[in-house]
């Protein structure tokens, strides 16, 4: 028996024999399944509907995959920029001490001329021999607080370098996990 319906999609007249389940619209190709029950007999759209909701969920992992890429990809940027920053906080330590014992000779050298001046008109001044040892305390107190300066300037990037290092490639971890996750879900 020959049941004439019509199309769910574009209403063109179908004629479904008995014992078919499943049919495509010969006017715009749109898969539809036979429903049979109680003596009635009527099309639905599940397959179709189950079709279209398999392409949405692979075009939602595409685009998670997508973004979860990307945010590893900025995690990584920012992990090699504070890799960097640490290295280059050691080496700016580094210029700034070798920057103080010029700051040290000038200010030594002004302190020597007002000295000389001062002490040849004290009578019985040393001159010379009693400034060389003010000026080498000088220099070395000054240069021992510029290095302790630097040294903690440079422990306390580090600090916040690592913690945040840490996070960063926690992050990086569990970003690769749901790619891995999304990418199983995109090939079944």
């Amino acid at each position: 028996m020959l049941v004439n319906l019509k199309c769910l999609n574009c209403g063109a007249a179908l004629t479904i024999p008995e014992g078919v389940a499943q049919m495509a619209c010969g006017y715009c190709g749109v898969q539809q399944v036979v429903q049979r029950e109680g003596g009635g007999v009527w099309l639905s759209l599940e397959k179709a509907l189950a079709d279209v909701k398999a392409t949405a969920d692979r075009t939602n992992s595409e685009l998670t995959l997508r973004r979860l890429k990307e945010e590893r990809d900025a995690a990584s940027q920012r992990l090699d920029e504070l890799r960097n920053q640490v290295e280059n906080s050691g080496l700016q330590g580094i210029a700034a001490i070798a920057q103080i014992p010029a700051a040290v000779l000038v200010f030594g050298a002004i302190i020597y001329v007002i000295s000389s001046f001062w002490s040849t008109g004290t009578a019985g001044s040393g001159g010379l021999f009693t400034i060389v040892p003010l000026f080498i305390v000088i220099v070395m107190v000054t240069m021992a607080i510029g290095f302790g300066v630097n040294l903690a300037r440079s422990r306390a990037i580090k600090a916040d370098a690592e913690s945040e290092e840490i996070a960063l490639e926690s992050q990086i971890s569990e970003l690769d996990q749901k790619i891995e996750e999304t990418r199983r879900r995109v090939s079944l």
